[in-house]
């Protein structure tokens, strides 16, 4: 068996699992009884079966001393884990780039960039910008703006007569 750097993944647990004593298990009878997340602690080939050698949280006495070995791709155990190799090294890039400088924005631009999905929704799109204050105040909106901007004491459009022909 071939020790790895921890990594913590969670599968899908069959009943069968849960009587579990040893060996490389691999499901066979028994439905879905749920989820677990474990620690994948290494992994190894056994009568030619790859598996994955796992911490259980359940207590020292399950399993191989607290510890089960399963067959790789059982319960889709190994699809969500990435690691590294233990002797793995990293180096950084190079220094991290300056954030974007703000682009200038207007008082129509700010309301749209910050509560656009709640334009003309009355006191939903008001509590949107209140919790936008300090923004909308540095791009010059006015209370008034605000109001207008959610579509409070905005007059409906006044129809236009039409004429009967003739």
């Amino acid at each position: 068996m071939c020790a790895c750097a921890a990594c913590e993944t969670a599968f899908t647990v069959f009943a069968d699992f849960e009587d579990y004593s040893g060996g490389v298990y691999r499901h066979v009878t028994g439905g879905v009884v749920g989820g677990h997340s474990v620690k994948l602690v290494g992994w190894g080939v056994e009568q030619g079966v790859k598996y994955w050698r796992a911490a259980n949280s359940w207590n020292p006495y399950w399993g191989e001393n607290g510890y089960f070995r399963i067959a790789m791709g059982q319960g889709s155990i190994d699809a969500e884990c990435i690691a590294s190799a233990t002797g793995a090294t990293y180096r950084q890039k190079g220094p991290p780039s300056p954030p974007p400088s703000p682009t200038p924005q207007t008082c129509e631009n700010a309301m749209q960039y910050w509560c656009g999905g709640f334009y003309d929704q009355g006191n939903l799109c008001l509590s949107c910008l209140a919790s936008r204050g300090g923004e909308l105040e540095a791009a010059g909106c006015t209370p008034n703006d605000e109001l207008e901007f959610c579509g409070i004491g905005r007059s409906p459009p006044t129809p236009t007569p039409t004429l009967p022909p003739g």
